[in-house]
């Protein structure tokens, strides 16, 4: 095996490569040190089953004993419990270790120097070739978790099984259950049977084979019961513990709801101690997870219960009277013999405002802080709750939403984004940093069939476990993507699925329509970015209406080049708005000349949006062809045309063209005087909320009157209403029937009333043309880019 097919993730941090080869197979026998006792005996059996050999054992050798594999008792006390030495040489293989957890993250970095093919259920070879090598390694990090949520999403003990066999194989060992929420309770409470009534959940005998499973594979499981809020789940079945007292439906939709528990209850502490006590006799490990975020405290303001508990325990305002909740909770679990983490508001003595605007004001000193010091703090919102945590002395965990949440629902984060996200903060003290456990990923609200979790699991995971395990100055994104191409082989094998990394991208320089010979040509660049040389395929969607040759593009790019090539397709490329059509080139790439070779894919769809351009330079082009903006592509309209599109870039450009019965306008004059064209431009998130509920404003207005057959300069002007920070209204003089304006809008959107972030939406626009009180009919073209991309690209459709 090549050392270039040898890709293992995560990167050990010190790795030499040697000479030769290790052939395992039936004759290999396993030599256990008489020191590890049987510590190590589920090891060699997984060892065994994944390699569908027989390995037998023994304890005694001789210095000559060659195809051997020899396990070694090493106590270094300069390194961690899960620290190991592997060296491969073409007469042995020899782990040292003492800690299973050492062997067992040997095991698995010699599980990703085998073929990929072992990764099926079935045998694949009677013999395996591993590379000479030696490894001296352990993790940065204690604490590599990941995050699953079955509360919104139930996962079957089977698929908990599958994403814990992908843990381990990327040294990942915090497997964090998300147990209850506001829209499903998933464990059994003997003395309150409802909870779990009527739904999905994890039986006594569930939660134990899965723990079994997770301890036979060095992972621990760290149940999470969400509370105060996010309880509508257990409210729904017992609203005695709530404010109101009155029944309420759980919802099916995440979000923030406001029937929690009431802290005002003494019955709510009773309540919660049944429920912590068997959670603690369920689950063996050291860690309760009580959530603690985001309670919507509502009802706590007009309870007469809470508010009797703000006089008696003389609490100043709300936020003291979730701190006393805290508090109690966290004497309840110290007394169920546990430790207990909370999200990072548990922390907060106070905030201000909402969203990415929010100041959060944390305890600086152990005299201000409202939760015990023994207490574990995990950190989503804000880098300052871990510096402000672990600074105090509270040992804490980063899972920072921009940099390690894998994904919200559909939603993911880019893999680069993941891959270079700064776990520790900058400026904290050597102290502080002792106290940061590690790092855990989130995949929330994602449902679990295999296609769903792996592919936003993948292969963001494996960039968060080498985060988690390797030194800053090993890590090296460019050799990162490099070894994923190998690891997509081995999780087709395994049955998983991922998203596209990229590594071969084409991009469009200028596509050329030419309306009277019907023909389209597309010329780019392909660019490899990776260390193979690759075979790239183009393929036109089949499509009746587009009758076009060829159908078939081929061309072999070497590793890390950039090649030109033309696409001509010759058929139906005239566009009618009223009824777009779209063709899709389907693209493949396959990396190098091995028959077991990995594949990527991915399309690019053309409409009639990308064929036109709208900056200054390109409508230059069109200068001596007046034909361009004729009538083969309008659409008539009297009041309005609404159209848009969804980006996940900063901003979205929408550029418009009005050329049929020309207004020559005053700039200057009202917005609806009679003669007027007064184009109105708002938006709305994808939710269907408008902007003007939250914090939105038009950004880069640019209103430009342009003549389509002469070189006129841009000019005009735009009014804007005072009173409506998102509804934009643009009037301009036109210039020989022309008229043309570009708006660059913000991408983020936060919204204040349902206190929900959205990173897309709509722009609709609409346009009244006014002349002498009557409607006009004008014809459009709408077009969209992204500010950094290249060429035209989004969605249009009509009201």
């Amino acid at each position: 095996m090549s050392q270039q097919h040898a890709s293992l993730i995560p990167q050990p941090n010190k790795l030499t490569w040697g000479q030769g080869a290790f052939i395992i197979s039936a004759q290999t026998v396993i030599v256990i040190d008489p020191l590890l006792n049987d510590s190590v005996d589920t090891i060699c059996g997984i060892l065994r089953d994944m390699l569908h050999l027989p390995l037998p054992i023994a304890t005694t050798y001789s210095e000559e004993s060659v195809n051997v594999i020899f396990l070694t008792y090493q106590k270094n006390p300069q390194k961690n419990d899960e620290y190991y030495s592997l060296n491969i040489t073409l007469e042995h293989i020899t782990v040292a270790a003492a800690h299973p957890s050492g062997f067992f993250n040997a095991l698995h970095r010699l599980r990703q120097l085998l073929p990929a093919q072992i990764e099926s259920s079935q045998a694949q070879a009677d013999e395996y070739t591993l590379p000479a090598l030696t490894i001296e390694d352990e993790p940065q990090f204690g604490w590599r978790g990941l995050l699953i949520d079955p509360a919104r999403n139930f996962y079957r003990p089977h698929v908990v099984k599958q994403i814990i066999d992908l843990m381990s194989l990327y040294g990942l060992n915090r497997l964090h259950l998300h147990l209850t929420d506001d829209q499903g309770w998933r464990f059994v409470v003997p003395q309150y049977p409802s909870l779990h009534a009527g739904q999905d959940y994890y039986t006594n005998e569930d939660i134990s084979d899965i723990i079994k499973y997770a301890q036979e594979r060095q992972v621990l499981i760290i149940p999470e019961i969400d509370m105060p809020g996010h309880t509508t789940a257990a409210t729904s079945a017992y609203p005695e513990f709530s404010c109101q007292g009155i029944p309420v439906t759980k919802p099916t939709r995440g979000g923030n709801y406001p029937d929690i528990m009431c802290p005002g209850n003494d019955a709510t502490y009773d309540f919660i101690s049944g429920i912590i006590n068997s959670c603690a006799q369920l689950f063996p490990g050291p860690y309760i997870h009580i959530g603690g975020d985001e309670a919507v405290k509502t009802h706590w303001h007009n309870c007469p219960k809470c508010q009797q508990r703000m006089s008696d325990e003389q609490l100043s305002d709300i936020k003291d009277l979730e701190h006393y909740f805290i508090k109690r909770v966290e004497g309840i679990i110290q007394a169920a013999g546990k430790q207990m983490i909370g999200w990072d508001e548990i922390f907060e003595l106070d905030a201000e405002g909402i969203g990415h605007e929010v100041k959060v004001h944390y305890p600086q000193s152990l005299d201000e802080d409202p939760i015990a010091i023994d207490t574990v703090v995990q950190s989503w919102r804000d880098p300052a709750a871990v510096a402000a945590a672990a600074e105090i002395g509270h040992k804490t965990i980063v899972s920072n939403h921009g940099g390690v949440y894998i994904s919200r629902g559909n939603r993911a984060l880019p893999l680069e984004d993941v891959y270079q996200f700064q776990a520790l903060p900058s400026g904290i003290s050597q102290n502080a940093k002792e106290n940061i456990l590690g790092i855990e990923s989130c995949l929330w609200e994602t449902p679990d069939d295999v296609e769903s979790w792996s592919t936003l699991l993948l292969p963001r995971l494996c960039a968060v476990a080498e985060l988690a395990w390797t030194q800053a100055n090993q890590l090296d994104l460019h050799r990162f993507k490099n070894a994923l191409i190998n690891h997509r082989l081995r999780w087709d094998y395994m049955g998983l699925h991922s998203q596209a990394i990229k590594w071969v991208q084409a991009s469009f320089e200028h596509p050329d329509q030419k309306p009277d010979s019907q023909t389209l040509t597309l010329r780019g660049q392909i660019k490899n970015q990776s260390d193979q040389a690759v075979r790239v395929q183009a393929r036109l969607t089949e499509d009746d209406a587009l009758k076009m040759e060829p159908t078939l593009f081929e061309a072999s790019i070497g590793a890390n080049k950039t090649e030109p090539f033309t696409l001509q397709f010759e058929g139906k490329t005239t566009w009618d708005l009223t009824h777009p059509q779209h063709f899709t080139l389907h693209w493949t790439s396959l990396f190098g000349e091995d028959p077991n070779h990995v594949t990527e894919t991915w399309t690019q769809t053309f409409g009639p949006e990308q064929f036109f351009y709208c900056t200054n330079e390109a409508h230059s082009q069109k200068n001596g062809d007046p034909n361009a903006w004729n009538d083969k592509m309008p659409f008539k309209l009297t009041e309005n045309i609404r159209f848009g599109t969804c980006y996940d870039d900063h901003y979205v450009y929408t550029a418009l063209i009005v050329e049929k019965d020309p207004l020559v306008l005053d700039p200057q004059q009202a917005p609806f005087a009679q003669d007027s064209v007064e184009i109105r431009f708002d938006a709305r998130s994808e939710q269907e909320r408008f902007f003007s509920d939250g914090e939105f404003e038009f950004k880069d207005i640019l209103p430009i009157c342009v003549s389509p057959s002469t070189n006129t300069e841009p000019y005009g002007s735009f009014y804007r209403a005072d009173d409506l920070p998102s509804d934009v209204r643009v009037m301009c003089k036109t210039i020989d029937g022309a008229y043309f304006t570009e708006v660059a809008v913000p991408h983020h959107y936060f919204d204040q009333k349902q206190q929900q972030s959205w990173s897309s939406f709509r722009l609709n626009i609409s346009v009244n043309v006014h002349k002498d009180g009557q409607s006009n009919k004008i014809s459009w073209r709408p077009l969209w880019r992204s500010k950094d991309s290249f060429p035209w690209s989004g969605t249009f459709y009509r009201a």
